[in-house]
């Protein structure tokens, strides 16, 4: 009796791809097991995906204030009750014409802040410190004419996250440095942006006193 070649050949090809099969088995299990530990790739990639949420909803505010500024709404007069708040629900006619959420006003989806993004509040914080956008009339340095902008912020913005905002922005994960605490920056007023690595830019992620970090948007320039 003879061994028949075609045989043998098929056989060794069989095990051959069993092989490959039960290699690439345990590079999956192992990548999995690295990811639910974890492991540096995946979180890089996770603030990466969060930090480009952040910078898309504030654009999708920034396209909203441009709709109601070309319907002649005054910046002054924008307002920006979120359909969560209860008044949202009684605005009037004229006022849901400046809101930058309502559908007969700017029309932006509304999204809530993803608690990830942000640190956990901890004592003396209060929830609308982390869990709201804010959007307050500032001096951007660089921009415009010098007049008050409009800016969107976020604040208490995680490290991680704010570094590939800037990595987005820069092409480098630095935070410029600036010399304002970030309850200043957030209340109404004429606050001055301004600082190196800051002028100039409209949107940039920053680090204030107290190692805190804040997302700017400027959605309207003056």
């Amino acid at each position: 009796m003879t061994n028949n070649p075609s045989r043998t050949s098929q056989s060794g090809n069989a095990l051959f791809l069993i092989l490959i099969a039960v290699i690439l088995f345990a590079a999956l299990s192992y990548a999995i097991t690295q990811s639910n530990r974890g492991g540096g790739a995946p979180n890089r990639e996770t603030s990466l995906i969060s930090s480009t949420t952040v910078t898309q909803y504030s654009s999708a505010i920034r396209t909203g204030v441009t709709r109601l500024l070309l319907r002649n709404v005054e910046q002054g007069n924008i307002t920006f009750e979120a359909p969560t708040e209860a008044a949202f629900t009684s605005l009037s006619a004229t006022a849901a014409k400046n809101n930058i959420y309502h559908p007969e006003g700017g029309g932006v989806s509304y999204s809530p802040v993803d608690q990830n993004t942000v640190v956990a509040i901890t004592a003396g914080q209060t929830a609308t410190q982390n869990d709201n956008w804010h959007f307050v009339e500032a001096i951007v340095g660089g921009i415009g004419t010098g007049g008050t902008d409009l800016v969107a912020m976020l604040d208490h913005v995680k490290k991680p996250i704010c570094e590939r905002i800037n990595e987005q922005i820069n092409g480098n994960t630095t935070i410029p440095v600036i010399a304002s605490a970030s309850t200043d920056l957030l209340a109404a007023g004429n606050s001055l942006i301004t600082g190196t690595g800051i002028s100039g830019k409209p949107f940039l992620c920053v680090e204030t006193t107290g190692s805190r970090y804040i997302y700017y948007h400027v959605i309207s320039e003056q």
